[in-house]
């Protein structure tokens, strides 16, 4: 079992916003994922944990507060695919709160209409090029790999297994890479 911590998160509007967008998204998704996404809240709360208020009014907020955070995200967190997953999980969690926890009395009571992400403002993301060889095998695997005396074994009942371990070898792609390359 996984506990789920939410002191990390400084302000209450926040913690509040991010344990009702937990339970929601537990409902439909592992603990895994709703535990990854508590973790990458803590970057929003770090950063206005620096502002004078502490982040705690969250009707002060503005579009430049998320730009600025946005900025600072990009020096504290380098790899754009990591930063995608925390921008991703900080603007559903923001719009989580202006949906649940805006109206008055609430405890993010209206929320800054500038504060929130927009599609553009998400990274992007780098795909590896399907048509490039993945990450190859170490060098003392593929030796295994093409020893006589592994593949002698197969004979010749299973010689479709002698050239899948040498296109492997041969190629630097992965088993996995192999079986999905086009016939």
């Amino acid at each position: 079992k996984r506990a789920m911590d939410f002191t990390g998160l400084h302000q209450r509007w926040l913690r509040e916003s991010v344990k009702g967008y937990t339970i929601e998204r537990l409902s439909s998704r592992k603990l895994r994922t709703a535990h990854r996404d508590l973790i990458w809240m803590r970057h929003l709360s770090d950063y206005l944990n620096a502002r004078e208020d502490r982040g705690e009014q969250a009707s002060a907020l503005t579009r430049e507060d998320m730009t600025a955070f946005l900025a600072w995200l990009r020096i504290e967190v380098p790899d754009a695919n990591t930063r995608n997953m925390i921008v991703g999980a900080t603007r559903r969690n923001v719009a989580f709160a202006r949906r649940h926890l805006a109206q008055s009395g609430q405890v993010a009571e209206h929320i800054g209409g500038g504060f929130q992400l927009y599609h553009e403002d998400l990274p992007v993301r780098t795909l590896r090029d399907p048509d490039e060889p993945g990450r190859a095998l170490p060098p003392v695997v593929l030796a295994q790999l093409l020893d006589e005396e592994v593949l002698a074994p197969l004979g010749s009942k299973h010689v479709e297994y002698r050239l899948g371990f040498e296109l492997i070898a041969h190629s630097g792609r992965r088993a996995g890479e192999v079986c999905n390359l086009p016939a």
